[in-house]
């Protein structure tokens, strides 16, 4: 509760920096004219989930194995299929329920993997092997984060920091999320519901035949991965304004 109150005390500092409304005067620019317009929502966001992530990570010392050996056999079998089947559809209406009800994001995945380890007839064969202790992790994962978008589009209220981000940025365009922006945006709302679909087949598209790059990267140290990220996020923050204020 300390967190988070010292957290909205800080948002509403933030907020205030900028240009009055009513007045025209500057607020907490300290004769910065880059500062007139406020902090930018791009800058704002780059630095708290992209920049802070960078630096609370270099804080640890990497401590996993780095992925030497050559990897085969990512395609699943029929057998693997059937098996998973039970488990992505009990992993699918519990990620569902739950994204509704606006629970913690890593809750998803852990409360599925419990009731598939309890309703399993070999709850010791799960962390050896078991597919289904992949699959209904993944699939309520999946589930959650499409219909997290339930309580955003229907009552205002995002339930998660990205949906946050989300909100804002539809706040940016004029678009205030609740009751009213399935009848006052259906663009907007039927737009969402389509992009869902098409983004899921997009991921299948991509992930099936380009999973061992995708693993590959768990080769490449931390020590790399850290610049590329910060090189990035400049590369993102400067392109919106072409100003290197927006970097720093």
């Amino acid at each position: 509760m300390l967190k988070a109150v010292g957290m909205i005390g800080l948002g509403l500092l933030l907020g205030m920096i900028g240009t009055d409304v009513t007045s025209g005067a500057h607020r907490f620019t300290f004769g910065i004219p880059e500062l007139a317009d406020g902090i930018g929502f791009v800058s704002l966001a780059m630095g708290l989930f992209g920049i802070c992530d960078i630096i609370n990570s270099l804080e640890k010392r990497e401590r996993r194995e780095i992925l030497k050996g050559r990897l085969t056999g990512f395609w699943l079998s029929r057998s693997d299929l059937r098996a998973a089947a039970p488990a992505v559809l009990r992993g699918t209406l519990c990620g569902s329920l739950l994204g509704i009800l606006r629970r913690r994001r890593d809750s998803f995945s852990f409360t599925a993997y419990m009731i598939e380890k309890k309703s399993s007839r070999h709850p010791e064969s799960f962390g050896k092997g078991n597919i289904c202790g992949v699959a209904a992790p993944e699939s309520a994962n999946n589930a959650a984060a499409q219909t997290s978008f339930v309580p955003l589009l229907t009552l205002g209220i995002p339930p998660n920091v990205v949906l946050a981000m989300m909100a804002g940025a539809m706040m940016i365009h004029g678009i205030q999320p609740g009751p009213r922006v399935i009848s006052s945006n259906p663009e907007l709302f039927w737009g969402v519901i389509v992009s869902m679909w098409v983004g899921n087949l997009i991921l299948v598209l991509l992930n099936l035949p380009l999973v061992g790059i995708w693993v590959r990267l768990l080769s490449v140290p931390f020590r790399l991965l850290y610049p590329a990220i910060l090189l990035f996020c400049c590369i993102g923050l400067y392109s919106v304004n072409n100003n290197t204020f927006d970097i720093a």
